[in-house]
């Protein structure tokens, strides 16, 4: 029986330029990257700003193949027919005991049941959006803890005022990982 097995990683925007690095690690091992973008649940410190953000996903699709994309705001390059967030698909349970439809959030604060009916609230700006069927905003988790879930994802450029972002992503074989149903998550080889 044959076992994947991902490295994972928090993008911050301490670590973004290092990406490149981790090409010869998964090649070496067969492995694949799961990403998963920082969510400044204590502290702003290491969330990538906007421009950071996008030079990431540039290095990613000049150094990977992506195989998995539940990243709502990267569907925008990507074409990855998403509908919105995938977190809140699921539940999961905190230290706390207290169940939370997003990792990071706490559910004490948003509990579940009010997590996925928000997670249909479109922000104004978007409703017109191309990708709004897709992106639907962004990432629910990430709005929560940036601009506030009325507003569009921080890392949009339609609302900046910027074109869609020049980046290809090659795409590896689409292979199904567990994580990708539940959060949001980017995953390449």
């Amino acid at each position: 029986m044959k076992i994947d097995i991902s490295l994972v990683m928090c993008l911050m925007n301490n670590n973004y330029k290092f990406l490149p690095q981790f090409k010869k690690l998964l090649r070496r091992y067969n492995i694949f990257l799961r990403i998963n973008l920082y969510k400044p649940v204590v502290t702003k410190k290491f969330l990538l700003n906007y421009e950071e953000f996008w030079k990431a996903m540039k290095m990613l699709s000049e150094n990977f193949e992506l195989v998995s994309n539940s990243e709502p705001i990267l569907s925008i390059v990507t074409g990855d027919k998403l509908a919105g967030s995938p977190c809140g698909n699921s539940l999961r349970i905190h230290p706390n005991m207290v169940a939370s439809g997003c990792v990071y959030i706490d559910g004490q604060k948003v509990p579940a049941r009010d997590f996925q009916k928000q997670k249909e609230i479109i922000p104004n700006i978007c409703r017109e959006c191309k990708f709004v069927n897709s992106c639907r905003g962004g990432c629910l988790g990430r709005r929560y803890l940036t601009p506030g879930i009325e507003k569009p994802d921080i890392y949009c450029p339609f609302v900046k005022g910027e074109q869609q972002p020049k980046i290809k992503f090659k795409k590896a074989r689409e292979e199904e990982f567990i994580h990708s149903s539940y959060l949001c998550t980017i995953i390449v080889k």
